[in-house]
């Protein structure tokens, strides 16, 4: 469901907000992508995550929506809806190995700079770079109001 953002009260722009219900005694792994109005599915910057913190738990947070790779950043209405918007939400569990890949790749691309380490990319491909494994994936389509 959408509401208003924190701060200022808005007359366009809303945030994302959903419920997880977390298996209880099992390790499970996330990933998620937004896409707006039958546009193509990006992944967040930090779109994977474990349920360490979370385990067996239910609990509200928000989604952010990505930005379009040529879309220009404003913090203004970073991660935010715009209504009238279709939002599309693609929900993935996946298994360790792809968390691990794409956990560490995206860890990878935000450690950057000149005092950084490099952070090797976890792989289960023998002699190769990538990932082999299973997505379950369930898709949301809603209209932001």
């Amino acid at each position: 469901w959408f509401e208003q953002p924190p701060g200022e009260p808005s007359d366009t722009l809303r945030r994302l907000l959903c419920y997880i219900s977390d298996p209880a005694g099992s390790d499970n792994y996330y990933r998620y992508f937004t896409s707006v109005n039958d546009g193509a599915y990006s992944a967040g910057r930090n779109s994977v995550t474990d349920d360490k913190f979370f385990d067996g738990l239910r609990f509200k947070f928000p989604l952010a929506r990505r930005n379009a790779p040529d879309e220009e950043f404003d913090p203004v209405t970073f991660g935010l809806f715009r209504i009238g918007e279709k939002a599309s939400i693609k929900w993935v569990n996946m298994d360790k190995d792809h968390f691990d890949y794409w956990n560490t790749l995206e860890f990878n691309r935000s450690n950057q700079g000149p005092f950084s380490s490099y952070t090797r990319v976890k792989t289960n491909i023998n002699g190769g770079l990538g990932i082999w494994g299973g997505y379950n994936v369930n898709y949301y389509n809603l209209i932001v109001k």
